[in-house]
């Protein structure tokens, strides 16, 4: 038996119950009990694919043909976390190379970008491999056509957070290239939190008045509009812009007075370059 009417490439599909180099296992149909609540009505291909993936579990076979099974049954349920588990268990005790795995779950994320389980493949495999260097531009071209997407944000900060990706260059959150990208994204009139957060990190860190300004505007926006749920946290946040605000501007204060206008205080700390930096800067937007 055979079936076309799905398959993108028109190619004849192939029941896994009539191939010859399956006819060694017995396929392993669904037990919803006698009495199921729903009876889902699952199609003839669904059907056989899973048969043959229980099959395949129960027997504990990792092979070459277990792990295109796995491919088969991702295409026809991608959210199903036993599949993608077993993958992975094929994977390690075949020692597939990982970077064919990178390529394969990339697609997967651009087919089914908002699936929890695809990006969390995806972020395992990086695990293992050790190489985040593809992860900021795969999130860049996903966050391109919807600048909402939950789960990209999600993969993004881990990457960066988990790699300091933004910090292998001296100019940390000040990389002009991320700075532009985000600012694009803000312009389009995304108001992810994430992407906010970011901007108001990287005004912090620039120390400028018309940054800081924005920032606080930023974290009013958000508890007001687009993260009340954390209204207290970005309160907090904007009370550190304003505490550093004021401490800066007594520094500055204090710097440009004449010697006759300052009064000695043994119990001040004496501001010198070496401290100013770490007199001025606010607590940092980012979540930990």
């Amino acid at each position: 038996m055979t079936d076309s009417s799905s398959d993108e490439d028109n190619e004849i599909w192939v029941y896994y119950k009539n191939r010859e180099e399956w006819k060694d296992l017995r396929p392993i149909p669904q037990d919803d009990g006698p009495t199921p609540v729903v009876a889902i009505a699952y199609s003839q291909k669904f059907t056989d694919i899973y048969d043959f993936f229980r099959a395949v579990v129960n027997a504990g076979e990792k092979s070459e043909r277990a792990l295109a099974l796995t491919a088969d049954a991702i295409t026809m349920n991608p959210a199903n976390y036993t599949v993608w588990q077993y993958r992975r268990e094929i994977l390690k005790a075949l020692n597939k190379d990982l970077h064919q795995e990178l390529k394969y779950i990339g697609e997967k994320i651009k087919e089914n970008s908002k699936n929890y389980q695809v990006w969390r493949h995806r972020q395992i495999i990086v695990e293992w491999m050790g190489e985040p260097d593809e992860e900021l531009a795969l999130t860049a071209a996903i966050l391109a056509q919807d600048a909402k997407n939950y789960h990209a944000w999600q993969h993004r900060q881990w990457v960066i957070s988990t790699y300091n990706v933004l910090l292998h260059s001296d100019r940390g959150l000040q990389d002009p290239r991320v700075i532009q990208w985000c600012e694009q994204l803000y312009n389009t009139g995304c108001t992810s939190p994430h992407l906010l957060a970011y901007l108001i990190d990287v005004a912090i860190e620039s120390g400028e008045a018309s940054g800081l300004e924005r920032a606080l505007q930023m974290c009013k926006d958000l508890a007001t509009s687009y993260d009340r749920i954390r209204r207290t946290y970005w309160d907090y946040v904007a009370r550190g812009i304003v505490q550093s605000q004021e401490k800066t501007n007594e520094v500055n204060h204090t710097a440009s007075a004449s010697p006759n206008e300052i009064s000695p205080d043994t119990n001040q700390p004496e501001v010198t370059d070496g401290n100013l930096s770490e007199i001025s800067t606010p607590v940092s937007a980012t979540p930990t």
